[in-house]
Formats: C-alpha cells, structure tokens, sequence
C-alpha cells in the first residue's frame, strides 16, 4: 500500500513538471511572438510572371523533412494566373487563325481573278490570208438581223455549197429559271448557296459540235457590272463580257455525243433578266467541208509598207476576195495593168479574175493625200515667189 502511495505522488509530480514547462514554452513561444511582430517588416514584391509566382509558391511553402507543403490558397492563384496565360495564348492564336484563313481567301479570290483573266491561244488552221478566191464571181447576199442565218449564206456563196452549219438545241431540263411572261428571271440560287443571281440548263449535244449560246435582250440589276460567267459540267469557269453586239457564249467544243450541264452566273449581280436563251451547235464536218473548198485554189500573199501582193492559181472564173475594208485609197493591178476594186458585202474588197494564172498587186494611198501634198507645196512655192518679190521692191 505505502509503495503504491509513492508511485502515484511520483506520477503526480512528472505531470506537474511537464505542464509547467508546457506553460513555460508556451508562456516563452508568446512572448517571442510578440516581440517579433513588433519588427518592421519590409514589403514584399509581388510576382507577376509565371515562373516568378511559382518560385514566391514555393519559397512560402511549409517543409516537412525532405517534402515541400503547398500552401492551396497560393496554389489557387497560381492556377489562375496558368489559366489566364494559356487562355491568353489561345486567343491570340485564334486571332491569327483567322488573320491566315482572311488571307488564304484573299490568295484564293486572286488565284480565281487570275484564272478568269488568262486568254489561252489556240492555233486557228482555218484562217484564210488576206486574200482567197472564192468559188466563182463573188454576188452579195442578203443579210437580215440574224446572225448564224447571215453567217450561213456568206459561206456558202464563197464556197459554191449549200449546207446547214446551225442547229438550234432545246434543253432538257432547267434549274433556278423563273418564268415571267415572254422573259425569264433569275435570281440568287438560295439552295446552292450561291452569291449571285444564276441558272442552269442541261443540254444533249450531238458529235462533232461547237456549242454557243446567246441571251437575247439581257439586262442587269446592277449596271455597274455587266459580265457572264458560264461553268460547263463543273470545269473551269469562262467569263465574258457583253459589250459585243452579238453575244454568243462560246461553250466549247464537244467530239461525243453527250449531256453537258449548263450553269450561268452573272457577278454582283441579284438579279437579272433576259428572253428565252438559245443553245446553237455548229456543224463543225459541215463548216470544215466549206473551209477545204474554199481554200482548194491557192493564193500566196506577200505585203511590204504600203503594198500587197497576191499570186493565185484560178480554177475557174472567180473573185479574189480581200479581208481588208474597202477604202478609197486602195488602187490594183492586175500582172501590171490597172484594175477595178469592187466593194463585196458593203465592207470588203474583191477583184475579178479569169480563170487562170496572175498576181494583182494592191498599193494604198490615203485619199486626198496627193491633192493635200499637191495643195501644200503650191502654198509653199507661192510664198516663196511672193518674199522674193517683196525683197526685190524693197532694195
């Protein structure tokens, strides 16, 4: 009993010792504490960048032996601060995102202008000299106001044959057209998303055919810009102006027979009007038959400064026929004899000829020029007779 006494008084004692140097420690922590916080304490520099924000993180950290603990309300706005900075990024990315993709348009629309703008040369085996001779003594024809008509009975006259070149084609089908009594109307193409005021027609066309295309009586809502694009089956776009005073839209030519689609756009424009528009295909068998015989009797032409010269080989009675304007400044000869130029289809110029061989020469002085040089040097002349005079009665 007495030793159970003693160890519990024992017990006692290590207790109140302990909390007494807990009060003391605690008593000596608060006195510290306050006689720190009355130090001055120098203004800390806030960090602004990212990396200066993670080391002032970490510096503030609290340690637990090897371990760094992070403070998460400096976590917090660290993460804020990276989240600001990425989404900064971001947006100025998308800007210039969107500053390429504006000038990828641009290139684009350029490439395009470029496209529309390019003329491809094409060889023309066809072409005739200046002067050819035609299949007998050359008789005007008749012209009217129809164009593929007047272009038909001039090559048949010059070729002695009576073919047709023309056919008109009818479409099959059409899409975006609006009827509107007599003439058709076309507006923007809403369900292809199109920009301008167009329409589409489908058309079968026969082998060997150059197709054309007129649109009678065109008019514009916007009079600022009067041009045509036509895209046939979806190849590369044609564009045309319409300031000639026949519009025929060369459409291509096609070697099979097909069906080709049609699409007809007019630029800046929302819409426009027109009768109903032709499809013609020219014979082309047809048109190179009138070519060959025409170009059966050889004509070799030769010019220098004012002069041509044509030597040709007549099969028969025929006219050399020039693809020159008539003017009367033009005299000929004929193997060195003067020769009549007569005026052919009230714009060019022929010659008669026998059959046979010859060369008629052609020499060009503008009218009224030997009359005006004449004129100028009697004025001239005049003068001088008239200030010899003078100085003679004045000594």
């Amino acid at each position: 009993m007495k030793k159970l006494t003693f160890v519990a008084i024992a017990a006692l004692s290590f207790f109140s010792a302990t909390a007494q140097e807990g009060t003391s420690t605690r008593t000596t922590t608060r006195s510290t504490t306050q006689t720190t916080s009355i130090e001055v304490v120098q203004e800390e520099k806030i960090p602004t960048t990212l990396s200066e924000q993670f080391q002032y993180m970490v510096d503030k950290s609290n340690s637990y032996e090897r371990f760094k603990l992070i403070d998460k309300t400096k976590l917090a706005v660290f993460q804020r601060s990276m989240n600001d900075s990425i989404n900064s990024v971001k947006s100025r990315l998308e800007a210039e995102k969107q500053t390429v993709k504006t000038h990828e348009n641009t290139i684009k629309t350029l490439n395009d202008n470029i496209t529309e703008l390019q003329t491809t040369l094409y060889e023309n085996k066809n072409a005739n000299s200046l002067a050819f001779l035609t299949n007998s003594i050359y008789r005007d024809v008749k012209f009217n106001h129809l164009t593929l008509d007047n272009q038909t009975r001039f090559l048949n006259q010059l070729s002695g044959l009576n073919l047709k070149y023309y056919h008109r084609l009818s479409p099959t089908s059409n899409h975006n057209v609006k009827q509107v009594g007599n003439r058709i109307a076309a507006e923007v193409d809403k369900e292809n998303h199109d920009s301008f005021a167009s329409v589409t027609y489908t058309l079968e066309v026969p082998t060997n055919s150059q197709v054309y295309l007129t649109l009678p009586n065109l008019t514009f809502s916007n009079d600022n810009q009067k041009s045509v694009d036509i895209t046939v089956n979806n190849n590369q776009k044609m564009h045309y102006g319409t300031n000639n005073v026949f519009p025929f839209f060369n459409l291509g030519y096609f070697k099979q027979k097909q069906t080709i689609t049609v699409k007809i756009s007019f630029p800046d424009n929302s819409k426009v009007s027109f009768d109903s528009p032709e499809f013609y295909t020219l014979n082309t068998n047809h048109f190179q038959q009138a070519i060959n015989k025409i170009q059966r009797q050889k004509v070799s032409v030769t010019t220098k400064h004012n002069t041509i010269t044509a030597h040709y080989q007549a099969q028969r009675d025929s006219s050399l026929f020039f693809t020159l304007p008539y003017d009367k400044g033009w005299a000929a000869t004929q193997n060195g004899k003067p020769i009549k130029i007569s005026r052919a289809q009230n714009g060019f110029m022929k010659i008669d000829v026998k059959k046979g061989a010859g060369k008629i020469k052609l020499t060009f002085i503008p009218n009224g020029l030997k009359e005006g040089s004449i004129a100028c040097l009697s004025g001239i002349s005049l003068f001088i007779i008239y200030n010899k005079i003078r100085k003679k009665k004045l000594s």
